[in-house]
């Protein structure tokens, strides 16, 4: 019994656990190219062909950094646009 209370217990916090995605210069199109885990912690999509945020995760409980896209008018996204989308609970890095 504690072998099988054992493994329910690291089958949670394997879930519970938040995955970091490193992202930059991937030569992203679109997130939706993304498979995203249910927990995102971290979310770091720097440096590709991001025109818009479809596809981002509606929850990041770690930082969001999108800088260097171009966004929808070639000049970058704000934090407007990225809280548009989705709860960021740490720091929003954008190009304005």
């Amino acid at each position: 019994m504690k072998k099988v209370q054992k493994i329910i217990r690291e089958e949670l916090l394997k879930e519970a656990k938040d995955v970091n995605y490193d992202l930059v210069d991937r030569g992203l199109t679109s997130l939706k190219q993304v498979d995203f885990d249910k927990n995102v912690g971290d979310l770091n999509c720097s440096v590709n062909e991001l025109e818009d945020l479809d596809g981002c995760p509606k929850k990041i409980s770690g930082d969001f950094d999108c800088t260097n896209n171009p966004g929808s008018d070639g000049l970058g996204f704000t934090e407007e646009d990225v809280r548009a989308v989705c709860k960021v609970k740490g720091k929003i890095v954008t190009d304005k």
